[in-house]
């Protein structure tokens, strides 16, 4: 288990094959079945879509029949399977089972937080998104945030931060940060919001064609600040 790379001449392809995690399921979706389900999903109207995401983001609605099957599969579970991790074991929380959704508890320090958010404040600006007919990035109404992408090439005594923590998730997900995207802070303020929405790009856009990862097949949140009131991801097709 791990990840397998092949080199070409001109790309680089990535598969990733998942341990057993205890209490996840084992099911790898390929390509075609992704697609096929994000165009069944497209039949549900967009104003149901959004009524249940927020619903689900100021309540838990009682589990549904499908979802009442899986709750025997939430566990926790100590993951130590690399050197790193051995030293500072990693506590792994199975807050759903299908679609995957894991928790990782005390992953990133007070310290570590405090001093990405101050890097990221200089570079703040508005939040974009891809438009999938033109591949380009432009502001929306449905995501409404500032964003600083936390580039690789800061000062040596920055950068060591973002390093550490890169590391960390390489050994909290198995996937090599080689082909990831940059660290991306988010700055929601106050009523900022991202309405439902696929992280990884459908076969109708062009986001990620010219990066060398790929497309997106995880997404790692930290939360780095408390909130009053607010603050919730749901997965509005989760069950």
């Amino acid at each position: 288990s791990g990840i397998n790379a092949e080199y070409g001449p001109e790309d680089v392809e990535i598969t990733f094959v998942p341990k057993k995690y205890p209490g996840a399921d084992q099911v790898v979706l390929d390509e075609k079945t992704i697609e096929d389900e994000i165009e069944d999903k497209k039949y549900v109207g967009w104003s149901t879509r959004v009524k249940k995401y927020r619903k689900l983001c100021k309540e838990a609605p009682p589990l549904s029949p499908q979802m009442a099957q899986q709750v025997h599969q939430l566990q926790c579970y100590i993951k130590q399977d690399t050197p790193r991790s051995i030293l500072q074991p990693i506590k792994v929380e199975v807050a759903w089972p299908s679609p995957r959704i894991l928790i990782f508890h005390d992953f990133m320090s007070d310290e570590e937080a405090d001093f990405l958010m101050s890097l990221a404040l200089p570079m703040l600006n508005r939040a974009t998104v891809h438009n999938k007919e033109t591949g380009k990035l432009e502001n929306a109404e449905y995501r409404v945030s500032k964003t600083a992408w936390l580039d690789m090439d800061l000062p040596a005594d920055k950068n060591k931060v973002v390093r550490r923590v890169n590391r960390r998730m390489e050994d909290a997900t198995e996937l090599s940060h080689d082909y990831a995207e940059l660290q991306q802070v988010n700055n929601y303020g106050i009523g900022g919001q991202y309405e439902p929405h696929y992280d990884m790009a459908t076969k109708e856009e062009k986001a990620f064609t010219e990066h060398d990862g790929g497309n997106r097949v995880a997404t790692l949140l930290f939360y780095m600040g408390n909130t009053d009131a607010g603050g919730a991801t749901v997965f509005v097709d989760a069950g």
